[in-house]
């Protein structure tokens, strides 16, 4: 049987808790009109890591300085928003695992 690897933490498994994760997620890419996104293979838990990040990291809105208020932010926003987001939980679970 062919083992998976997670291509964050490097977790190996045959028994299929290894799988396909959108990086952006499903709505913002309809909303946004993407039709493609990145999919890595990520383990279960740092699934559950990914979406606690986003979670804290991502926000709907935004302080318009133009304006001068919060407003909220478009898809495109959003959608870069969570890329910039993956790749900050990336490098951070790069750097954890170099310090373990």
């Amino acid at each position: 049987m062919t083992k998976d690897r997670c291509e964050i933490c490097g977790y190996e498994d045959e028994a299929g808790t290894v799988k396909k994760y959108h990086v952006i997620p499903q709505e913002i890419m309809e909303q946004a009109g993407v039709t493609h996104t990145r999919i890595r293979k990520l383990c279960q838990n740092c699934q559950d890591e990914l979406n606690h990040w986003y979670a804290t990291n991502v926000s709907d809105i935004t302080y318009d300085t133009g304006i001068q208020r919060f407003r909220n932010k478009s898809p495109q926003e959003i959608l870069r928003e969570y890329e910039v987001s993956f790749q900050s939980f990336t490098r951070h679970k790069r750097v954890q695992q170099k310090i373990t």
